[in-house]
């Protein structure tokens, strides 16, 4: 991976048939599951790991985002989307991801790029029934 004019990110030399590639990635996908219970943190920690790691021959970043964003679905959550407006400053913090290997910054970057209107997990809030009245309300009332 291209990180601008800092060292190259080279990942492990790849065996015929990646036995060791394949355990890397097994292993490292159940200290996700073991050790994050958040899906949110989870997913985005996903796009880390695969970025880092670069399990696949072409578009790292990509597959990964995609992954997190699957894991985010499968959790009822919304997928992140990186803005256009926001693109140089996605590559910016994933690049000092990559050197410095701190992934504060880029996690508040990514909890930034989630919709509005999405609540984050913990933070369940309760909607009251804005039509509490009529036949609906009744119903609920007698049951």
């Amino acid at each position: 991976m291209s990180l601008g004019h800092h060292e190259p990110c080279t990942p492990v030399a790849t065996a015929a048939g990646a036995p060791d590639l394949d355990k890397e990635f097994a292993d490292g996908v159940q200290a996700l599951l073991a050790g994050i219970s958040d899906p949110l943190e989870r997913g985005m920690a996903f796009l880390h790991f695969g970025t880092v790691k670069q399990f696949y021959f072409n578009g790292n970043k990509r597959t990964s985002r995609f992954m997190m964003n699957g894991i985010l679905i499968s959790h009822g959550l919304d997928a992140i989307s990186i803005p256009v407006r926001r693109r140089e400053e996605f590559n910016e913090q994933i690049v000092r991801f990559v050197v410095e290997r701190d992934a504060t910054e880029m996690m508040c970057f990514l909890v930034d790029c989630q919709p509005d209107d999405v609540p984050l997990p913990g933070s369940e809030t309760v909607q009251e029934d804005s039509a509490d009245e009529g036949p609906a309300a009744e119903n609920r009332q007698r049951s």
